[in-house]
This record gives C-alpha cells, sequence and structure tokens, in this order.
C-alpha cells in the first residue's frame, strides 16, 4: 500500500521509491489526549498526519505546558528533532482528536533526505517556516 500518494512533500519521488518507503513504515492511531512524545525525548519518528489534529506545546518558564501551534491533515510532525543539535524534541505533542498517523522511522527518513536532496530541503523549508511563525510563543 502506497502511504505517501496524497502527500505533495513526496509527490516528486518515483512511485516505486513511494512503496519502498510505505515498507518502512507502518500507520499509528491514538486517541484524544494521549501523548505522542514529549519535549527533550530523543526522536525515533517522525510523524505524518492522515487524519484527525494534534497540538504542539511547550513549557514556558514556569515550567506550564501551553499550546503554541495546531497541525493537522498531511502535516509532519517532529520533523525539527531531525535537525537540532542535540536531536531531542523540542515540545510535546497531544493529540486534540482521534489521530491517524503514518510513522516513518529515524533511519528511513535519514536515507531518504540523503537520497533526495530535494526532500531535504523542503524539509528545511517546513522547519524554517515553523520556527519563525513560532518565534514569538516559544519565548513565552
Amino acid at each position: 500500500m502506497n502511504l505517501f500518494q496524497n502527500i505533495d512533500l513526496f509527490s516528486s519521488l518515483p512511485q516505486i521509491e513511494q512503496d519502498n518507503l510505505s515498507d518502512f513504515c507502518q500507520l499509528q492511531s491514538i486517541s484524544k489526549g494521549d501523548v505522542l512524545f514529549q519535549e527533550w525525548e530523543e526522536p525515533q519518528a517522525l510523524y505524518i498526519i492522515v487524519s484527525g489534529g494534534v497540538g504542539i506545546y511547550k513549557k514556558n518558564d514556569e515550567w506550564v505546558l501551553r499550546q503554541i501551534a495546531y497541525s493537522q491533515k498531511w502535516d509532519l510532525v517532529g520533523e525539527m528533532a531531525f535537525f537540532g543539535k542535540p536531536p531531542n524534541r523540542n515540545a510535546s505533542v497531544i493529540a486534540l482528536e482521534n489521530t491517524d498517523l503514518i510513522v516513518m522511522l529515524h533511519f528511513s527518513m535519514q536515507e531518504l533526505l540523503r537520497k533526495y536532496p530535494s526532500i531535504h530541503e523542503e524539509v528545511k523549508q517546513i522547519i524554517e517556516s515553523r520556527i519563525e511563525e513560532n518565534k514569538n510563543e516559544w519565548k513565552n
């Protein structure tokens, strides 16, 4: 089954590559209120939302968890940790509704980015855009 046929980020990949990548991914369902991952955890996977939505949360100076963003269908989640130094999660992700995700393991994503520099650049642009959008939220 091709998990990537509806995802713009992967549309430039040849069909065989999309199929191969699908073989190294799995689907995961989480329920409203479930924590997908927490801030400072070491990343194991990147996620693509197939349905539902999640809140992106960060602790402020008083260690209070507050929502800084919302991600929904076809959004990437957890991509920033792949490019961080050290590579740790910089926010927590909690399901705001029942959510289905594609789970792309770290090694699969690293191989894909190595093999297809254009996708690497697109992911970097997504990250830069999100950092800019959330700049003020992350300070508070």
